[in-house]
């Protein structure tokens, strides 16, 4: 590496800690990904990072020109806004039993995915996610973000967990349905099977 490309990756990672870039789900924390780097695991190519392990882009934390403040801004609280579009992103990907990538999800991979991939240091497991945020006691006043957690039919303890994305529905990784799907809480179903809601986001 030679000198230039030294300190413009040092600029990189200043602006970032300076910057309070949220951690990443895999890197914790801007700084962190130095030794990554100086291990060829990841590369920054176009202001970006990627992960060349995986072949993919890991996280884009900031580019070296204007959209390093407004990335940063955006970032300063979690945005409802991010949760729903990533996850309506991933509908119809294949269910998946302890899945949380791509290739498939189960209820709460589905739901530590998407946090994670906006920022928030979601739990892994429903259990633990459903011990996180206020709780939302009437479907009604759910907002768009907000977890949202069902029993099964014997017994009243959470059984699954899905997103609100507004407009009465919500997004899932369901095992009946083999899929990620989005359903509207309208439904006699879900209605009956409401625990409540979790809001996480401020």
């Amino acid at each position: 590496m030679n000198v230039l490309q030294r300190i413009v990756i040092g600029i990189f990672f200043v602006y970032a800690a300076l910057l309070c870039i949220p951690r990443d789900s895999e890197f914790h924390s801007v700084l962190s990904i130095i030794p990554y780097y100086e291990q060829g695991v990841i590369e920054i190519r176009d202001n970006r990072v990627y992960n060349t392990i995986e072949g993919s882009v890991k996280s884009i934390f900031v580019t070296l020109h204007e959209n390093i403040v407004e990335r940063a801004s955006s970032h300063t609280r979690l945005n409802e806004g991010e949760i729903v579009l990533a996850a309506k992103r991933y509908i119809g990907v294949p269910y998946r039993e302890n899945g949380k990538n791509d290739n498939g999800f189960d209820c709460d991979g589905l739901v530590y995915r998407v946090f994670r991939e906006c920022g928030y240091n979601m739990p892994r497991t429903m259990h633990q996610q459903y011990e996180k945020g206020r709780s939302i006691v009437k479907i009604e006043e759910l907002e768009s973000g907000d977890l949202v957690f069902f029993s099964d039919n014997s017994n009243p303890e959470p059984a699954y967990v899905g997103i609100y994305v507004g407009n009465n529905k919500t997004v899932f990784s369901s095992s009946r349905f083999g899929r990620v799907v989005s359903v509207s809480l309208n439904s006699e179903q879900y209605v009956d099977k409401f625990i409540c809601g979790k809001r996480v986001i401020n």
